[in-house]
């Protein structure tokens, strides 16, 4: 059986434009996408809260 992924959905956020600029150039640098790079991001910082680890 596989697993299917959760079901995405979209929404605006604003960010300041240096901020963009480098998540945009960590993205490219690892090959992967803005959103992609964001989502990694979110997840790390939670997984990291949720074990009660500094932010």
């Amino acid at each position: 059986m596989t697993e299917s992924k959760p079901e995405a959905c979209q929404f605006k956020v604003r960010l300041q434009q240096p901020l963009k600029d480098w998540l945009q150039q960590q993205a490219s640098v690892a090959k992967r996408s803005l959103t992609a790079e964001i989502e990694l991001r979110l997840e790390e910082s939670r997984t990291r809260q949720e074990k009660g680890q500094p932010q």
